[in-house]
């Protein structure tokens, strides 16, 4: 197969069918139809892709029967059947409450900005094609966890992990993302597996331009779209670290949180669970930034003066099971634990090297297991096997 027959696949696979899934989805939860067009395209990424992965999660527990593009054609012909039920059964001025007032003309300037941020972001996720993922992060965790995924038999990734991958403890959606980059190929590949996550820093520009043709002066907006196109940011496109995946759907979160604040339509908070969803789903730092949202909509809540559709919606109390949501894409921290014990207790295992899973285990429940070390200091020598080691101790 070419190179650009392969890329042509992961680009139909991994971004088109679930952008496809994600419009429809976006209809199912109720988001008007006159929403900003940036937003909406960002948002269907967002949600196409955490939907697919777990339509992903399934093929490979189930063993992989079948090809995988029987299922994407499944999930993108009921996508399209939605979409165009939707539309014939809604007249085309019925689309609810306006979002806002017509913005200037001058907000044009704010699209200039993110055509810059596109046109660079997409000009280093195909430079980045040139060399392959092997190295860093990248490689050893994120890259790793996909291959075993993909390739353990039965869906029995514990040994694989032990082996091959420095940390089982990070979520799992940027390796199904490209376990179905593989499976649409049909093999492993070490090059075209970045294109969907880098593909995450273009949706976040969508929704930040989006936000900022709201809430700034368009060519204040412009330049705030034009400086995140910066080292940091290029750098992070370059490569497939879950950090893009996190931004993405914080700057989600947020602005679905705010328009519920500002308009009151259940379908921005439903929006915003499932971006805070995609958020603990994609590395262990969502887990102290999903309260902090939380926390800002519930002040803003309590004080403010939010917008509600009918007097009853206060009485209303289903949406807070929305919640749910995001508890349930919360990682299992027994489970690490567990095989954290096993991979520790494996005979022959060099415990140096899987030293940095003990770290993230002690920044993540440092009281008690401070605690515990002070109290049974002597079990954790085996931390240290040289004397630079003792700063670890």
């Amino acid at each position: 197969m070419s190179a650009w027959a392969g890329l042509s696949l992961t680009i139909l696979g991994s971004v088109l069918a679930p952008l496809l899934v994600g419009a429809a989805l976006l209809r199912w939860l109720g988001l008007p139809r006159d929403a900003d067009w940036r937003l909406r395209c960002g948002a269907a990424y967002v949600v196409g892709h955490l939907a697919v992965a777990a339509l992903t999660a399934s093929w490979l527990g189930c063993g992989q029967p079948g090809s995988i593009w029987w299922w994407l054609l499944a999930a993108a012909a009921v996508a399209a059947w939605r979409l165009r039920a939707d539309g014939a059964s809604r007249a085309p001025g019925a689309a609810g409450a306006a979002l806002s007032p017509p913005l200037p003309r001058r907000s044009s300037a704010v699209d200039w900005g993110l055509i810059l941020g596109v046109e660079v972001f997409l000009f280093d996720a195909l430079a980045s094609r040139v060399y392959p993922v092997r190295r860093s992060d990248e490689a050893d965790i994120w890259a790793a966890k996909a291959k075993v995924l993909f390739a353990a038999p039965g869906g029995e990734v514990t040994e694989g992990l032990h082996h091959f991958a420095i940390t089982g403890f990070y979520p799992s959606w940027n390796p199904l993302i490209q376990a179905l980059v593989y499976g649409c190929r049909g093999e492993i590949v070490h090059f075209d597996n970045r294109l969907p996550i880098q593909l995450f820093g273009v949706a976040m520009l969508l929704i930040l331009a989006s936000a900022l043709r709201r809430r700034t002066h368009p060519w204040l907006g412009a330049l705030v779209l034009a400086a995140l196109v910066g080292p940091l940011m290029r750098a992070l496109v370059a490569v497939m670290f879950s950090d893009l995946m996190l931004a993405c759907t914080a700057a989600l979160a947020a602005e679905s949180l705010l328009r519920w604040r500002e308009q009151g339509e259940r379908a921005w908070w439903r929006l915003a669970c499932v971006a805070m969803a995609g958020m603990l789903a994609s590395k262990n730092e969502g887990e102290l930034l999903v309260p902090c949202l939380l926390a800002a909509a519930i002040a803003a809540r309590c004080f403010g003066q939010p917008r509600e559709p009918s007097a009853g919606a206060l009485r209303d109390r289903r949406w807070l099971l929305w919640l749910l949501l995001p508890v349930a894409a919360k990682p299992s921290g027994a489970e690490q634990g567990r095989v954290a014990d096993t991979v520790l207790r494996s005979p022959g295992m060099q415990p140096r090297h899987y030293a940095p899973q003990t770290q993230l285990t002690i920044s993540e429940k440092a009281p008690s297991i401070i605690s515990q070390m002070i109290q049974d200091g002597h079990r954790v020598g085996w931390l240290c096997n040289t004397p630079e080691d003792s700063a670890v101790q």
